[in-house]
């Protein structure tokens, strides 16, 4: 399934399994997606806005270019996704996976990044963070 600019704003998505669907440009501007399944699909550029992620599974997703301003992400897996040029800004994320992610121009300015887990380095540094952005306390950016 793939369906460009797909509105679903406010949707009740809650445990759907949607994965490898082609979503590109949708919009899931205030949808529940606790607990969706949006594994190895195709999100680039889509709309998470004020959404909720508690629980959700993106893992091996693209989503270069997704907004996610102001969204709610507890315990969600981003497990090897592209994140590129994604906009995570102000966002407190808790216990979320960003194992293997691409954050090259990630934007985290003011993000609270102290709950996440497998960040590294190198992959934080390709991202756009500022002096607000909070990271883990194990992990020490170069000069």
């Amino acid at each position: 399934m793939s369906i460009e600019h797909a509105d679903l704003r406010e949707a009740e998505l809650e445990g759907i399994d949607l994965s490898r669907c082609g979503l590109p440009f949708a919009s899931f501007h205030r949808a529940n997606c606790k607990d969706a399944v949006l594994r190895r699909c195709n999100l680039v550029a889509a709309d998470f806005g004020e959404s909720n992620l508690d629980n959700a599974n993106l893992a091996a997703s693209r989503l270069s270019g997704a907004r996610f301003s102001k969204a709610m992400m507890r315990n969600t897996v981003f497990l090897g996704s592209d994140l590129s040029n994604a906009n995570f800004r102000g966002l407190k994320m808790v216990n979320c996976d960003l194992s293997g992610t691409n954050l090259a121009g990630t934007d985290f300015r003011d993000a609270d990044l102290s709950g996440t887990r497998g960040l590294f380095a190198e992959q934080i540094q390709r991202a756009r963070v500022n002096a607000n952005t909070r990271l883990p306390h194990d992990l020490k950016l170069r000069d």
